[in-house]
């Protein structure tokens, strides 16, 4: 039988929690602008470290007891796994991952940052996209329409002539 994701994220988590990097990170707030000659923070040089180290973060965040953190983890986890999926192993994964966990300490909350305002940047691209092919298929006639697709767009009232 195999094993269930959360019970990995919460050994996932012990295992960070043992390296001394303490409590999940918050999910961040909103940080102002940087000025426009700041760059973004950089993640490691390696890729596939980096999406590493975001799986890590993600899988705290979703074993951690803040409720509001949990389904953005649950979200960046899959995510950077979908990333990696292709790219390493599973075998290397678990080895980056193990290799990893002692230096998250040190990365502080620019690397979580860098996680999840990748995730909400995908997120917001997605929803766009959803609402445009929405617009698209809804202007289909019913006919062309896939099974399940939003009904036409209602045509607008006809204006009726004022009473004299």
């Amino acid at each position: 039988m195999r094993r269930a994701f959360i019970p990995a994220a919460a050994a996932a988590f012990t295992l960070l929690a043992a390296a001394g990097a303490g409590a999940a990170p918050a999910a961040p707030s909103p940080a102002p602008k940087a000025a426009p000659s700041t760059p973004a923070p950089a993640g490691p040089s390696d890729p596939i470290v980096a999406d590493v180290h975001c799986v890590l973060i993600g899988a705290s965040m979703a074993s951690s007891s803040d409720a509001q953190a949990q389904p953005m983890g649950n979200a960046t986890t899959f995510f950077y796994l979908g990333r990696l999926q292709g790219r390493i192993s599973d075998a290397q994964l678990e080895e980056k991952m193990f290799a990893e966990l002692p230096k998250l300490k040190d990365v502080g909350q620019s690397e979580a940052h860098r996680c999840l305002d990748s995730v909400a940047s995908r997120g917001n691209a997605f929803q766009t996209i959803g609402d445009h092919l929405e617009k698209r298929l809804s202007a289909l006639p019913a006919s062309q329409r896939p099974t399940g697709a939003p009904p036409a767009a209602a045509a607008p009232p006809a204006a009726t002539p004022p009473k004299n």
